[in-house]
C-alpha cells in the first residue's frame, strides 16, 4: 500500500471534494422530498425528469470519469482504461440523450414483446451490463496496491451503481394496480435510484482521481503518497 499512516494531503483534498459532491446530491434529494412553492425550481431539480439540473450534474460526473479513466490509461498503459473511458463518455452523452431507453425499447419490441415497460432496457442490455460490472471490479482491484481509500470507495461506488440497476428492475417489475399505494411508493423509489447513481459516480470519481494522482505521471508512486503527518 503506498499510503501509510492515513490519507495523504492530496487524498484529504479529494475527500473534501467528495463531501461537497455529496452535499449537492443531498440538496437535490431534499428539494424532491420537500418541494418549494416554485414550479420552475421544482421542475429544474426533478430527479425523475429530463433536461434538469440533476441530469446535467450526472452527465458532468460521467464526463469527469471518462477523463480520469483516460488519465489512468496514461499511467498504466492498459487498454482496458481506454474502453472504460469510452464507456463513461457514452454514458455521459446517454444521460441527456436517453440512448439506452430508445435502443432498448426498439430491441425489446422487435425481439421480446410489444408490451415494453420504461425500465425493460435492463433486460435487453443485461449481458453487457454484467460484463461492464466485472471489468470495472477487476480494474478497481488494482487500486488496492496504491490506496485503500481508492479501493474501498471504488467498491462502494460500484455497489451503489448495482443498486441503481436493482431499483430499475424493481421499477419495471411493479405489477401496476396490484400494489396498493403504488403512486406513493413510486416517488421515493425514483429518488433512491437517482441518489444511488449520483453517489456511486461521486465515489468512483474520487477513487479514480485518487488512484491517478497517487500513481504519478510516469506510473510510479508520486512523492507525496506517504503521509508525513502520521
Amino acid at each position: 500500500m503506498l499510503e501509510v499512516g492515513g490519507p495523504s494531503d492530496k487524498t484529504r483534498s479529494l475527500i473534501r471534494t467528495l463531501a461537497a459532491l455529496f452535499i449537492v446530491e443531498l440538496i437535490f434529494v431534499a428539494l424532491n422530498i420537500w418541494p418549494t412553492d416554485s414550479v420552475t425550481i421544482n421542475r429544474a431539480v426533478n430527479l425523475n425528469g429530463e433536461n434538469t439540473i440533476p441530469v446535467w450534474f450526472s452527465s458532468s460526473q460521467l464526463l469527469a470519469l471518462a477523463v480520469m479513466a483516460y488519465l489512468a490509461f496514461r499511467r498504466d498503459h492498459s487498454k482496458f482504461w481506454l474502453l472504460l473511458a469510452a464507456g463513461f463518455l457514452f454514458l455521459s452523452v446517454d444521460e441527456t440523450a436517453m440512448l439506452h431507453e430508445s435502443f432498448g425499447a426498439a430491441i425489446y419490441k422487435d425481439l421480446i414483446s410489444e408490451n415494453y415497460g420504461y425500465s425493460d432496457w435492463v433486460y435487453v442490455f443485461s449481458l453487457p451490463i454484467a460484463a461492464a460490472v466485472v471489468a470495472l471490479a477487476m480494474l478497481i482491484a488494482r487500486f488496492r496496491a496504491v490506496s485503500g481509500w481508492s479501493f474501498w470507495s471504488g467498491i462502494a461506488g460500484l455497489l451503489l451503481w448495482m443498486g441503481t440497476i436493482g431499483f430499475e428492475l424493481a421499477d419495471s417489475s411493479r405489477p401496476g394496480a396490484l400494489i396498493p399505494f403504488e403512486n406513493f411508493l413510486c416517488h421515493p423509489l425514483h429518488i433512491a435510484e437517482e441518489l444511488c447513481e449520483m453517489a456511486g459516480a461521486s465515489l468512483l470519481l474520487f477513487a479514480l482521481a485518487n488512484y491517478v494522482i497517487l500513481k504519478g505521471p510516469s506510473g510510479k508512486p508520486a512523492a507525496f503518497t506517504v503521509n508525513s503527518h502520521s
